[in-house]
């Protein structure tokens, strides 16, 4: 194999994985149709066949540096989303937890409220 198709096909694999990336989260009873239709979706600049022949890294195909760096992005980006959209939850549960707390016995359980804001790295935070 000589030195290009070596990075085509580092390009092609990187490329491969993600586009995965793009398609999660899985769903349940997802098939994987479904998850290259997500894809897709998710791909703006790209044709749902040339999704899916990324995806089961097609050889025929080339990636471009531009391409690759595009999906970067959208995968960078998708999972920075999901961080956020992680971290809400998380303090909505907390919130939930600290006024379950202060229900039961505020004065009782003040260490363990003050150890779920520390949880969410915020222990000055205005949940009250």
């Amino acid at each position: 194999m000589r030195k290009g198709d070596v990075s085509k096909m580092s390009a092609l694999v990187e490329a491969s994985q993600l586009v995965k990336a793009l398609a999660a989260p899985p769903m349940v009873g997802d098939t994987v149709k479904r998850q290259i239709a997500r894809a897709a979706r998710r791909i703006p600049f790209w044709s749902t066949s040339r999704v899916k022949s990324i995806w089961y890294r097609d050889e025929r195909y080339r990636i471009g540096a531009d391409d690759l760096a595009k999906l970067r992005l959208l995968a960078n980006k998708q999972q920075q989303d999901t961080g956020h959209a992680e971290l809400q939850k998380l303090r909505a549960r907390v919130a939930r937890l600290e006024a379950a707390l202060r229900l039961a016995d505020e004065d009782f359980n003040s260490n363990q409220i003050d150890a779920l804001r520390r949880s969410v790295g915020d222990p000055d935070s205005a949940m009250d």
